[in-house]
């Protein structure tokens, strides 16, 4: 039976932000469009502010500020303020060392940003959660229902609310139910398990939108809802190109970077330079994964794990706190990645001891191997490390799901989101 989903954004992003990016996007190729025309008379200070505001936008939107406005998280509102306007400043100065006529001045650039601002202000009021989120209807009996409306009250940004949850009715009381809907304003209906085909058409002939439990929860959340489902395979083969070909270019151009990082180990706390550990990989076999000692020499045997040492952890070198704060002790292992034995993007590995011991305490935790370990990952920019077994948990939800629905354009989206992990110091311990 064909199922006709609901039409939702893409994966973890607010539908509002998603169209407000589109926009954003739209207008910077139009007027960088009309740069270069031959008849170059629109190109005054006014439309560059209007090209730098779409690329404010943009940044903002990168950095997940409509996020902090929905949750009225006003410290994390200005942490991602300040990242995203760096992050447009970066893009700008940029693009200005290519092209010298896309110049502003100190005046223009503040207007500019101050224009991206003020956009996304706007359409936070004038959009905002609470207002225009869209009603929706749980039907019938699910084990997801806790999970889901917890999830969906922690992220009003998506743009969901459960207005109503109702029990399977009888054939006699579907005038009824079509009513309740209608008053209350509720067209989409998640269902605990698949309808009849009769029952699926009555609905839809209401003007319902339906959608399973399990597809919307993993839509939305983005994580798995059955660790024992399957996926579609990934293929392996243009992965593999890609990751050896980004992981060369990658060790070219960050020789300088990693030869003073081994030069400043080596004059903070000896030899040796690199860590090395067993971890295990793809199929559960074991490889030897490369990191930059952060820690004394004398204690760093079973340093990587699920229970990480802490930034203040008396083990930790000088320049070790500094670079596990920033993750840059994670380098060396684009040498696995080159290898074969990680990718760019995949679950996370652990020591092979701990590995072992979450796949007996946690069901469908195996199926982590069936893909090679990422340096980053669909986990990684959601959560960061774990401490308890529940955290391990939700983090295996996390990369079941990427097992499961892995593209190019989901290793994308988590290869653009990662620099924002690491300029936070999301989980960096």
């Amino acid at each position: 039976m064909a199922s006709d989903e609901l039409a939702l954004s893409r994966i973890g992003r607010p539908y509002r932000e998603r169209g407000l990016r589109v926009l954003a996007w739209l207008v910077w190729l139009a007027l960088f469009g009309v740069q270069l025309s031959p008849a170059n008379h629109f190109w005054t200070a006014w439309a560059r502010m209007a090209l730098l505001g779409s690329l404010m936008v943009s940044a903002l939107s990168w950095a997940d500020l409509y996020a902090a406005l929905a949750q009225r998280d006003w410290r994390r509102f200005l942490e991602r303020l300040f990242l995203g306007v760096g992050a447009a400043w970066w893009l700008w100065s940029l693009l200005e060392l290519i092209w010298p006529e896309l110049r502003l001045g100190h005046g223009v650039f503040l207007a500019g940003a101050g224009m991206g601002l003020a956009a996304m202000m706007g359409v936070h009021a004038l959009a905002g959660c609470g207002r225009t989120r869209r009603n929706l209807a749980l039907v019938g009996e699910c084990g997801l229902w806790r999970e889901l409306e917890a999830e969906l009250e922690q992220h009003p940004e998506w743009g969901w609310r459960i207005a109503a949850h109702v029990a399977w009715p009888a054939p006699q009381h579907w005038a009824e139910m079509q009513a309740e809907l209608a008053r209350q304003d509720i067209r989409h209906l998640v269902l605990a398990q698949a309808a009849p085909e009769p029952v699926w058409r009555k609905l839809q002939a209401a003007g319902a939108r339906l959608v399973r439990a399990q597809e919307f929860f993993e839509q939305v959340t983005g994580k798995a809802a059955d660790p024992g489902a399957g996926g579609r395979p990934i293929r392996r083969r243009s992965k593999r190109v890609r990751d050896a070909v980004l992981a060369a270019l990658a060790l070219a151009g960050l020789a300088p970077l990693l030869a003073l990082i081994a030069f400043g180990i080596w004059l903070d706390s000896g030899r040796p330079v690199l860590f090395r550990q067993l971890r295990l990989g793809e199929g559960g076999c074991a490889f030897v994964l490369y990191k930059f000692r952060t820690m004394c020499p004398a204690a760093t045997t079973g340093e990587a794990g699920w229970r990480p040492a802490d930034l203040n952890d008396r083990r930790c070198t000088r320049l070790g706190k500094w670079l596990r704060r920033y993750r840059l002790d994670e380098l060396p292992q684009l040498w696995n990645i080159l290898g074969g034995e990680m990718s760019w993007v995949g679950p996370r590995p652990f020591a092979v001891e701990q590995e072992r011991l979450l796949a007996e305490q946690l069901p469908g935790y195996a199926r982590r191997w069936q893909v090679p370990p990422g340096a980053t990952g669909w986990a990684q920019i959601h959560r960061g490390y774990c401490r308890s077994l529940e955290d391990n948990r939700e983090k295996l939800a996390y990369d079941l799901f990427y097992i499961q629905h892995g593209s190019w354009r989901l290793d994308l989206l988590i290869l653009l989101r990662t620099p924002r992990v690491l300029l936070l110091s999301r989980g960096g311990q």
